[in-house]
């Protein structure tokens, strides 16, 4: 985070539910374990959802809701594919990284965590989805990766680069995108050193809508594979129905939302996106079993995000870049740190802050990039094995954008404050087409157990920069957001 801002501010104090959300030590030794391997499944497009849907998925239900932290205030800098999938590799928001539309060309993958944990000894390899326009890419072997194996990524018709090697897969019931991804993955995996740890960075096209064998598509929902249609395991599972869903009253929010028609009142159906996750549960499994057979498991740090939320529905909106698809699911289990019972932790996070996490528990620093900028998220180290580290975010405010081409969504930025500011937990937004602007009181929260009645708006409800007694917090939030760009 840039210093102006962050000099003069003390190391905020962890709140009690952040104190009881950390992990417990495994044991009572205090160096730092070793060099932990990562493995990080990557979802494409995930809204919030309530623990119902991923309860539906064996192994995922083991690793992090039985075991492991859900960070239930994380954000994405900039709600899009691309932007999301550059700021995770660099920890760098998305005006330092230039990617402000789906465009990997955009990108310069010279510095990514796949770079800084390589120099540090790391086998490295990623399969799936990279960036949106992998294809045009001049060089399909990205810096950093051992072993590649990306797409632009469909469910079906994609071509895929093994290694700087085009493989086209078809409409084939073998050809379902999760289940290529993950053999190659498996097959990487099996051929990993043994002396060195890995990092595997897994990226489904789940649950991004999509298409199926036949080329039809059901709404904006994606295509699981044939074995999963119908699934005894995702059968009843409630709709997503959170406090904003289908918001009934948008008087108060910018044009394009009272625009929006309303939806249907039985809530976001999760038994299609339920279907699809069973395929990335079952890669999940096939790596959790590779590890552990070959002696990796205790030491591997699994993570389960997504490269952008998705809407689904939450103030009438049901896509991408506005502000209210901003949130991300985002789980982590580490076996040798944690133990006991799964937990939340509602410290705010954002997606840059992976990169250096990650970075500084194997021992290395993201950077210097050569845009001249330094990296924009910081570690929380300290909340994953708080006996070893001591790093949590000291900001008190994290920003967010939408700065591509204007389509159904004016372009706009915003700032997110923490518990530990001034003011207290708010969103602003700030629209540069229309001069729109939105004031949500973030306490109370999360959103997804959040209920109208409760104190304060997570869910984004009730806008408030138009009131009057509201007016010195929207420019003093506009002020800081101004000097953190």
């Amino acid at each position: 985070m840039l210093t102006i801002l962050v000099a003069a501010m003390p190391s905020p104090a962890i709140e009690a539910s952040q104190v009881a959300a950390m992990p417990s030590p495994a044991t009572e030794a205090s160096e730092p374990p070793q060099p932990p391997n990562i493995v990080w499944v990557n979802l494409d497009d995930t809204g919030i959802a309530p623990a119902s849907l991923y309860e539906r998925l064996p192994m995922i239900k083991s690793l992090f809701l039985e075991h492991g932290v859900s960070f239930v205030n994380a954000w994405n800098n900039f709600p899009l594919c691309c932007p999301g999938r550059a700021s995770q590799l660099t920890g760098q928001w998305a005006h330092h990284t230039g990617v402000i539309k789906n465009d990997g060309r955009l990108f310069n993958p010279g510095v990514t965590l796949a770079t800084e944990l390589h120099d540090q000894g790391y086998y490295t390899f990623i399969t799936g989805k990279y960036l949106n326009g992998t294809s045009l890419l001049s060089d399909k072997t990205p810096p950093g990766w051992d072993d590649v194996a990306i797409a632009d990524s469909k469910y079906y018709r994609y071509t895929i680069y093994v290694n700087d090697e085009a493989r086209y897969h078809g409409s084939r019931t073998d050809d379902y995108s999760t289940d290529v991804f993950a053999a190659h993955s498996l097959e990487f995996l099996a051929t990993a050193p043994a002396d060195k740890p890995i990092f595997a960075f897994l990226n489904p096209y789940a649950v991004h809508q999509g298409a199926d064998q036949n080329g039809s598509k059901v709404g904006t929902l994606p295509a699981p594979a044939p074995r999963h249609k119908g699934d005894p395991a995702c059968q009843g599972v409630p709709s997503s129905k959170l406090a904003n869903y289908n918001e009934a009253d948008v008087s108060d929010k910018p044009y394009y939302i009272r625009r929006q028609p309303l939806r249907a009142a039985t809530g976001w159906p999760l038994q299609r996106i339920c279907e699809t996750l069973l395929s990335v549960d079952e890669w999940t499994a096939g790596v959790v079993d590779t590890l552990k057979a070959q002696g990796r498991f205790d030491n591997t740090i699994f993570i389960l995000t997504t490269d952008n939320g998705r809407a689904w529905g939450s103030n009438r909106w049901i896509k991408k870049t506005a502000p209210y698809a901003a949130q991300i699911p985002l789980f982590i289990y580490w076996p040798a740190t944690m133990v006991g019972n799964g937990s939340e932790n509602d410290m705010l996070l954002a997606n840059v802050d992976l990169a250096p996490t990650l970075c500084e528990l194997a021992g290395c620093v993201m950077g210097p990039f050569a845009n001249g900028r330094p990296v924009d998220g910081q570690s929380f180290a300290g909340l994953l094995a708080p006996d070893a580290f001591s790093s949590v975010p000291t900001r008190d405010a994290t920003i967010h954008e939408h700065l591509g081409p204007a389509s159904q969504v004016p372009r706009w930025k915003g700032i997110m404050t923490a518990s530990n500011h001034q003011l207290g937990r708010w969103f602003y937004v700030h629209y540069f087409e229309t001069g729109e602007q939105e004031l949500y009181d973030m306490s109370g929260g999360p959103c997804l157990h959040w209920e109208v009645g409760d104190g304060g708006d997570p869910c984004m409800m009730s806008n408030k920069a138009h009131k009057a007694k509201f007016k010195s917090i929207r420019w003093a939030l506009r002020r800081q957001m101004e000097a953190m760009w």
